[in-house]
């Protein structure tokens, strides 16, 4: 039986990275084919190709019923009805021009018109005055595209947790009516998520401190809606951030409380018939699923409550199965569910995390105290999770150990229990719910302020950024697995080394070095983000768009992007102009790095201790690697547009002109003015590919054998317009789009152009 386990779970987990879905197919005959062949193996081969073949068939259906249900490319961006049921808790944010945004998810009921048909979740962004409720059955005029994310160095993007999730379409909407005529197809989950929503606002009116409310709401009913920014960035700093959902830490501590109960009740009624024997199990997995019910069966509760029922069961029914073998089949499960499950992060965080404790417990000496056992298994622990948090993350905590030694017994066994039970007192109408509540959110406030205020007095030294590849980060998990071995002894001190000298690789040690120019335009989304490294230093050319005080493309994408490529401060930033979609990040940028030259377009604030660009302004690096602003001029009244910092980059003969959003009237002022010294080869074109700009009088100055256009895919503004292609391909311009090709980076050596990389390269998994 392990051999097709085996077979079946290495199928579907290689499954999820096939680009074409007949690729399976093609897969399933030949192992088909190979299994009959009697003479070429035998009895344990046969049975792990089987398990083979069912994997595939089952990777096959379910990533066939996820394509087919995608948003058709002839609806995408067009206005479309459809209606359907709430099926998550509204998650409520005012945006940065103080509307509110509300994101639900949409279990969809009928879709107008009727060639749009088959989506089946949706997940909605809401910008109206209507209050959204679980379960409710609403209809949306909204325009909607395929699932799509930023695809960039440094960050993950969402295109993955979008296929996990089985979100079919993404959109938005303003415009909004009730309706009964919508049908839920989510049926117990729309009341289970009804009252979620009741005890998250029941948690909001007790007065506490916003930081303990938003714990309290993630810790109880999965709501992370009022955890903001410095929050998730304190947690992340103490390497705590698992802390902040219901995971399989949480759901594994209320299952074993149950079943510690459920063995104190079998050994009370001393009878030798079997129902005795289910009181453990019973008792373990019904607390287990009423909190995963909490959770909305997210899907680490979904992994967690599955390896919790395995583990148990197998124990009622004394089935003489190791831990492994049980883990194994709780991951079988698992991708039976969700064949997807294997490509998130969170389902090898659970399962290695599980799968490091059976290891240490099948090397633990029995004869070593009690006390020495838990320390020696947290530092254990600490050590298997960190190189996971490296290659997941891109960093660690350096106090991680000591943080998790403190927070997770104290939320596990002093706020996790009050609180449920509190929530349990208030969904039956039990006095004393208050208290409960009260109760657990006293260690909360006393370790929040502290944890705070100890970060704040280091600021940046807890969080160590990590560049650690794929091989390092096994290297280093075969390190830890290493040191619990009995006859390791000896060798613990080199293996200690090697797992430091494996994982600890600071961006620092990183930095960049002299090289050829680099230049690469980020993912963005509807923004633009360039950033230069050339000589040893970086240029920055705007920041995203986004929130300025809230999440943007700056925390998201640049950042991680800088810190990746190993940069400790900016020589140059450009904000082009004041508009969010190239300068929402500003202060979070300079909260992060210092500067050393700032220059800024029209519309920016002043206050940021920069200067304005201006008109024929230059300056060097080297003699290879110069710069000038081309515009704006000096006239006042001009748009906001048409202040962008135009800049030209000069690297030996090769020149790059980064536009920003100028308008016609602008590119023919540029160009009569500059005339041939406008000529460049490379052009990142204005205004995201705007009708209003990339006109035949500038491009004939710039003639531009590149063009790079920084947009989001699907786009309601239609950019870049087809006009504009079609005026590019006439001057014989490559043509470059971010929204298609993810990052783009430009290499360049004393010829001019190297190389391109597409950052969404060739060959990628089908359901990106």
């Amino acid at each position: 039986m392990r051999a097709f386990i085996a077979g079946f779970l290495a199928a579907v987990l290689g499954a999820a990275y096939v680009p074409q879905l007949h690729y399976l197919l093609w897969a399933c005959s030949l192992l088909a084919a190979a299994m009959l062949c009697e003479r070429c193996c035998g009895a344990r081969t046969r049975r792990l190709l089987l398990g083979m073949i069912v994997g595939l068939a089952v990777a096959w259906w379910h990533g066939n019923a996820l394509l087919q249900a995608r948003v058709a490319p002839a609806c995408t961006g067009q206005s479309i009805t459809v209606s359907g049921s709430i099926a998550s808790l509204p998650s409520a944010k005012l945006t940065y021009r103080g509307d509110t945004r509300q994101t639900v998810r949409l279990d969809v009921a009928d879709v107008v018109p009727v060639h749009c048909r088959g989506i089946r979740s949706v997940y909605l962004s809401y910008y109206g005055d209507q209050t959204l409720l679980p379960g409710e059955a609403w209809s949306f005029s909204a325009r909607l595209k395929r699932p799509w994310g930023s695809a960039n160095p440094g960050s993950p993007g969402f295109q993955a947790w979008y296929a996990e999730q089985g979100i079919d379409a993404v959109g938005s909407s303003s415009v909004a009516w009730p309706t009964s005529a919508a049908v839920s197809r989510s049926g117990a989950l729309a009341g289970i998520n009804t009252h979620r929503h009741r005890i998250s606002s029941a948690l909001q009116q007790m007065h506490f401190a916003p930081s303990v409310s938003a714990v309290l709401r993630a810790l109880v009913v999965a709501d992370k809606d009022g955890i903001e920014n410095s929050l998730w960035r304190l947690f992340r700093d103490l390497g705590i951030s698992h802390l902040l959902v219901i995971s399989g830490l949480h759901v594994g501590l209320v299952g074993g409380l149950g079943v510690l109960l459920g063995t104190a009740a079998a050994r009370l009624f001393r009878s030798s018939t079997a129902w005795v024997q289910w009181l453990p199990a019973l008792f373990g997995l019904v607390p287990a699923l009423v909190y995963s019910a909490f959770a909305g069966f997210s899907l680490p509760t979904q992994r967690a409550t599955i390896m919790l029922g395995v583990f148990l069961l197998c124990t009622a029914l004394g089935r003489p199965a190791s831990g492994e073998q049980r883990l194994l089949w709780a991951a079988c499960v698992v991708l039976v569910v969700n064949p997807l499950a294997g490509i998130g992060s969170g389902f090898w965080l659970s399962f290695g995390a599980v799968l490091a404790l059976l290891w240490l417990a099948r090397w633990q000496r029995p004869a070593i105290p009690l006390w020495r056992r838990l320390v020696g298994t947290h530092v254990f622990m600490s050590l298997a999770m960190l190189p996971l948090s490296a290659w997941f993350f891109d960093g660690a905590s350096v106090v991680a150990a000591l943080a998790n030694l403190i927070f997770i017994p104290v939320i596990g066994f002093t706020v996790v229990p009050p609180a449920l039970l509190g929530a349990v007192a208030f969904l039956c109408g039990l006095p004393g719910y208050q208290s409960l509540w009260q109760l657990a959110s006293l260690p909360l406030q006393v370790l929040l302020p502290i944890s705070r205020a100890a970060l704040e007095a280091a600021p940046g030294a807890v969080f160590l950024p990590l560049d650690v590849s794929f091989m390092t980060a096994c290297l280093a998990v075969c390190a830890v697995t290493l040191v619990v071995l009995p006859r390791a002894a000896q060798a613990r001190p080199y293996v200690m080394l090697f797992l430091l000298a494996a994982v600890m690789r600071t961006n620092g040690e990183t930095a960049v070095q002299d090289s050829t120019p680099q230049l690469t335009v980020l993912d963005v989304g509807q923004g633009t983000s360039v950033v230069l490294r050339a000589q040893g230093k970086t240029l920055v050319y705007d920041t995203g768009g986004g929130d300025p005080v809230g999440r943007n493309a700056a925390s998201e994408v640049l950042i991680p992007y800088l810190k990746a490529e190993g940069v400790q401060s900016i020589d140059t930033l450009v904000i082009s102009h004041g508009d969010l979609d190239h300068s929402a990040g500003l202060q979070t940028l300079l909260s992060q790095f210092t500067v050393q030259r700032l220059r800024y377009g029209t519309g920016v604030a002043t206050g940021t201790g920069g200067r304005p660009c201006r008109a024929g302004q230059s300056w060097r690096w080297t003699q290879s690697v110069q710069f000038m602003f081309l515009s704006p001029g000096t006239r006042a009244g001009d748009s906001t547009n048409n202040g962008s910092c135009v800049l030209q980059i000069a690297l030996g003969d090769y020149r790059l002109l980064l536009a920003g959003d100028i308008d016609k009237r602008r590119e023919r002022e540029i160009a009569i003015y500059w005339r041939h010294e406008l000529q460049s080869e490379w052009l990142l074109v204005p205004h995201h590919g705007s009708g209003t700009s990339s006109s035949h009088v500038l491009l004939k100055a710039v003639q531009p054998s590149i063009s790079v256009v920084s947009a989001s895919y699907g786009n309601p503004f239609g950019h870049p317009r087809a006009d504009v292609l079609a005026r590019l391909g006439l001057y014989g311009s490559a043509i470059f789009n971010t929204a298609a090709a993810g990052a783009l980076t430009f290499e360049f050596d004393a010829a001019g152009l190297a190389a391109v990389r597409r950052f969404r390269g060739q060959g990628l998994p089908y359901w990106m």
